[in-house]
């Protein structure tokens, strides 16, 4: 396994310090995909691939699942697996709590977001039970929902700030995060300010 330092400097060769500062923000909010960038030959596949600017959590599960480190994680790159994917799910659903590694959570992500667009029955449930379970695995496959932001009203609604505040900036710059989070907050917005404040996110906040 590659150190932290070994990752920088893999970083460091394609990003800029202002670029790769503004990554690393988003990559460690999902701790799957920067423990990914730790395994020696998904790190050589990923410097291989050139990555850019815009790197999020989605590109390397994209990538962690066969598809291109350029595109954000698709459904149908689970076609492939399944039985896997069946698997984790029924785990995570009755609280089988795993250590789990980015191929693992990005299944897990695309299942909960299939599973979202045909019925909300029960999910946001799911969520609110255990929000360490599921927010990495949503922020991870949460751009492939077809209406992404009426997920975060949804969490707004059911006061899982903190679940809504952790996908916009697993997925965006902070300014970009703080409008989207904004714009749905349902007039939750001085909740969300504050939940941001007691987590450090100051540069959001402001």
């Amino acid at each position: 396994m590659h150190t932290d330092q070994e990752v920088l400097t893999a970083l460091r060769a394609h990003l800029s310090p202002e670029q790769l500062a503004a990554v690393l923000e988003r990559l460690l909010r999902v701790p799957e995909a920067w423990a990914a960038l730790h395994i020696p030959a998904f790190l050589e596949e990923f410097s291989a691939s050139n990555p850019s600017a815009k790197l999020t959590p989605s590109h390397l599960a994209s990538l962690a699942l066969g598809g291109s480190l350029h595109s954000e994680l698709q459904g149908d790159l689970a076609d492939a697996h399944v039985e896997r994917g069946r698997q984790v799910w029924e785990e995570a659903a009755v609280g089988v709590v795993v250590q789990r590694d980015l191929f693992d959570a990005s299944l897990l992500g695309i299942e909960f977001c299939r599973r979202f667009e045909a019925s909300q029955e029960g999910l946001l449930e799911l969520v609110a039970e255990s929000p360490s379970t599921w927010r990495s695995p949503i922020a991870i496959a949460w751009r492939s929902l077809s209406e992404p932001e009426a997920l975060l009203r949804d969490l707004f609604d059911r006061k899982q700030t903190h679940v809504a505040i952790h996908i916009a900036l697993a997925n965006y710059p902070a300014a970009k995060a703080a409008e989207t989070l904004t714009r749905n907050a349902n007039g939750s917005t001085v909740q969300m300010l504050q939940q941001i404040t007691r987590g450090g996110e100051l540069g959001l906040a402001s």
